[in-house]
């Protein structure tokens, strides 16, 4: 309920923002266009704030497991560095990256590996003054794959590094009251290194900087998997060759209930020529389903009278749509959910707040294959 209530506004908050930030209803003046974008990147950092209290809420609960698969760790770093590439680039602060060449393979989360090596840098850019250095490192020995984020920051007192890891604490200092935050990071950062098996150091002297080091064992793979690689950057035009045109634009079935959603959306695919039609609640989505034959359905999971998995399950059973493309677009996030909706008979399970280039290359995968595009 929690993921549901706080997820649905900022879906709408950044739907809508990316529609602007596309500039499809007119052109922005500078200052409209800087102030979309700082609605957009509050808005980003508002959903990192949430979702760092509901996996720390996971994790208390018992409720988050491992997606474990063999992950390149030369590309984990370097996606890692990318996130905070452009907060070092404005202050000017120097980023190494040193990896060892004879790094096994590493069986572990790749997405909560990631969370934790960006939590580490974040706060490594946000104490460093500006020229300073961050170094990330990593490197095996035996059966423990080690990585390391040294920086040349304010430093931190031994009398507080014994607090660093507790949930809602940050340092108290005049330097670090300057910069926002939960005090979640690092918390986190723990918690999903302890579900490795693993552990976390820090040495750090004041004025000096602070280097935190990861020791995580690496299992060998128990199959033969490929490895994953990071996320493609977002293109600069996703949109730019769309595979159909306004005379044979494809009819979208939405089912949502939240008018500031169904706006956002609407307006979204209807400016890229597709034809959208809105169901509210369940029922409604059955019988519209009937009645237009949609080329795809986007099914909100939380929709009243009839939930978006048991009206899923009522269409599958319907021969003529039992091939549909059905995308659950859910707030529900936690593990298990998205095989639910899968289970139920969706073909594509998207998390809210969800990009709407994602939901439209997600729409174009489904109705030409991977070749027109395939959300992440």
């Amino acid at each position: 309920n929690m993921s549901h209530e706080l997820r649905t506004p900022l879906t709408a908050i950044l739907g809508l923002s990316e529609v602007l930030q596309e500039q499809i209803f007119g052109e922005l003046n500078e200052r409209q266009i800087t102030y979309i974008n700082t609605i957009s990147q509050s808005g980003n950092h508002l959903l990192e704030l949430i979702n760092d209290l509901l996996d720390l809420a996971k994790i208390e609960a018992g409720r988050l497991d491992l997606q474990r698969e063999v992950i390149d760790i030369r590309l984990l770093c370097q996606s890692s560095l990318a996130f905070i590439q452009p907060q070092a680039h404005q202050k000017q602060i120097q980023i190494k990256l040193q990896i060892s060449t004879d790094l096994p393979q590493f069986w572990a989360d790749r997405r909560r590996l990631r969370q934790v090596l960006i939590n580490l840098l974040s706060n490594a850019a946000k104490f460093t003054p500006e020229n300073g250095m961050i170094t990330l490192a990593a490197w095996g020995d035996r059966d423990v794959i080690y990585f390391s984020v040294a920086d040349t920051g304010i430093g931190i007192p031994a009398e507080q590094i014994t607090h660093l890891f507790e949930p809602f604490v940050q340092l108290d200092s005049s330097f670090t009251r300057q910069h926002t935050g939960t005090g979640l990071g690092l918390a986190l950062v723990k918690q999903v290194v302890e579900l490795h098996n693993g552990s976390i150091t820090v040495t750090s002297r004041v004025g000096q900087g602070s280097c935190f080091q990861l020791a995580i064992p690496y299992d060998q793979p128990r199959s033969p998997a490929p490895v994953s690689t990071l996320d493609a950057a977002t293109p600069d035009d996703p949109v730019a060759d769309l595979p159909w045109r306004m005379d044979n634009a494809p009819v979208i079935l939405l089912v949502e209930d939240n008018e500031a959603i169904i706006l956002t959306v609407r307006d979204y695919l209807t400016q890229h020529h597709c034809q959208v039609q809105v169901a509210r609640q369940g029922w409604e989505a059955i019988q519209l389903t009937h009645t237009l034959n949609p080329d795809v359905i986007i099914m909100d999971t939380q929709i009243p009278k009839l939930d978006g998995i048991q009206a899923t399950q009522v269409i599958r059973q319907d021969p003529p749509f039992q091939h549909t493309p059905i995308i659950a677009l859910s707030s529900l996030v936690m593990p298990g959910d998205r095989d639910r909706c899968l289970a139920a008979g969706a073909t594509l399970y998207l998390a809210k707040p969800v990009r709407l280039y994602e939901l439209l290359q997600a729409i174009q995968a489904q109705l030409f294959g991977d070749d027109a595009g395939q959300a992440t």
